[in-house]
Parts: C-alpha cells; structure tokens; sequence
C-alpha cells in the first residue's frame, strides 16, 4: 500500500524528548493500516546522538541530516523527502496520542478538496506558573507547526516554510499568512491531538530574537502594518496587560516581566510600522 502522509519531525539536540514522541508516534502507526504512514526524523544535532537511537530503537523511522540553518530549513529538509501526497508536522517535544494519525487520515480521506488541516495541542496539566509556557490550541485557527497536515503538492508549490527568518519564531504564522492569500483555511480535527508537555518560559534572550523575527515578518507581509489602526494598537497592548495582570494574580510573579516587555516591545515595533506606511493609504 502507498503511503498517504508522511510525518515529519524536526529535531535539534533533544534525544530524550525525541525518544517520548517517537515512542508516541509508533503507537499512533499501530492504529492505521500498514504502509499508510513514513515518519522521517530530519535532525539538525551537531553530534551523533540523535542518529544512534534512531538507528538503535526506531529503525523503521528515515534519518536526514538536517541543513543546520534552524527550524524552518529543518522541517522543508525532511519534507523533501516526501513521496506521499500529505505531510503531517510535528514537533521533537511533542506526544502524540494513539488516535492522531487515525483522525488525520480520516480527515484526509473524507475532506473533498480540503489541502490543510490542524490538530489540536493542548497542555499536560494545568499552569502552575507564569514562568512556564505552552502553545495550546484547542479549538483551531494557530495552524502552529508542531501539529499540522498540509499537502505536499501544495507545500512545495508555496516553497515551504520561510527559511529567511533572522531567529526560529513565527515561521509558521508567516506560511499561514501565505496560505490565507493563496484561499486556503484549515479544518480543524480535534482528535488529532498532540500534548506538549509545559516548559520553562524561554529568557530575555529569545523575546529579543522574537521581536526581530516579528520585524521580520512584518517587511515579508506589509499588509499587516498598513492595516493596523492606532486605537487598535492600543487596544490589543491593553488586553495583553490585563491578561497579564489576571495571571500574575493567580500565578505568581515571576516570568511576567518577559511578557510586559515583549507586550510593549510589539506595540512599539507595530507603531513604527505604522508610521512607515503612506500617507494616502491613511
């Protein structure tokens, strides 16, 4: 039987992590009909490491030697190698449940026309902390690349994923911008559902790489800036303060300086932006 879909799994330097969501993965093959599904493993790993437990414990999983030009470059790498007509992404700390590949490849099958799909993503258990995070999508429209299924025809008629992206942020909210203006909108299957387990709120260091890649994304796609509004601006800045004012509440303090200075970090990239636009277009 020829493969429907290929699942692609970027990873760098995360065996452990890698060894849970192949583990995973393998009891999610177990629910569809032999053949159906490949899973590659493209792996940007400066060292061997990531290639020996491949070898040693999924021997039934394609090994690529990613590019080592970060994740977006990672994730076109093991598409690359795709003979199936869907590719199903997720990501190296992600745990799929039994029944992800079922709901997808029913999806697939059942979906007409239909060339993009998110599952969903939710959290292992409830926050106890502002200082963790977790990019939980329970009712769709993130399309966030650590749980997604697109077809390949239409993937690689995109170009893929953006690989000019200065830092790894936003690269998938910048290919569901490209699919939004080429007409596509995705379905949402929510039993194709992956956890991804709460993590350490990333440092300073990433919310400043992140507002460079926002940068980024905004001289790839001028149509955001030129339909921003200032009271929207402001409006957004404010909602964002006072979700961050609840949370503190309930969860403590730590880790809400990150998110008050990445709020007004956006707000002030965003006013610039605006200040570029022409006057006519006003």
């Amino acid at each position: 039987m020829a493969s429907i879909a290929t699942v692609v799994i970027p990873t760098y330097q995360r065996a452990e992590m890698l060894r849970v969501c192949l583990q995973a993965t393998a009891l999610a093959c177990e629910s569809v009909p032999p053949g159906t599904v490949d899973v590659v493993v493209s792996d940007d790993s400066r060292d061997q490491i990531t290639l020996q437990l491949v070898q040693k414990e999924f021997p039934w999983v394609h090994y690529v030697q990613g590019p080592r030009r970060g994740p977006a470059s990672n994730r076109n790498c093991g598409a690359a190698t795709a003979n199936s007509p869907w590719l199903v992404f997720v990501d190296d700390d992600c745990i799929p449940d039994p029944q992800w590949l079922t709901a997808y490849i029913a999806a697939m099958r059942t979906g007409g026309s239909a060339m993009l799909l998110e599952g969903r993503t939710y959290a292992d258990r409830p926050r106890r902390s502002y200082a963790e995070e977790s990019p939980v999508n329970e009712t769709g429209g993130g399309l966030w690349s650590c749980n997604m299924a697109i077809s390949t025809a239409l993937f690689r008629r995109l170009g893929g994923f953006c690989e000019s992206f200065p830092y790894p942020a936003l690269e998938d909210v910048e290919l569901r911008l490209r699919l939004q203006a080429a007409g596509h909108q995705p379905i949402f299957v929510p039993t194709a559902s992956v956890c991804h387990p709460f993590r350490p709120r990333r440092g300073w260091r990433y919310v400043r790489q992140h507002n460079e890649s926002y940068r980024h994304l905004l001289m790839l796609h001028p149509e955001l800036a030129q339909s921003m509004r200032w009271a929207d601006i402001v409006l957004n800045t404010a909602r964002m303060l006072k979700s961050v004012a609840v949370d503190a509440w309930r969860y403590g303090l730590p880790g809400t300086g990150r998110v008050i200075y990445s709020t007004f970090s956006k707000a002030w990239i965003d006013m610039a932006f605006r200040l570029r636009r022409p006057q006519s277009s006003s």
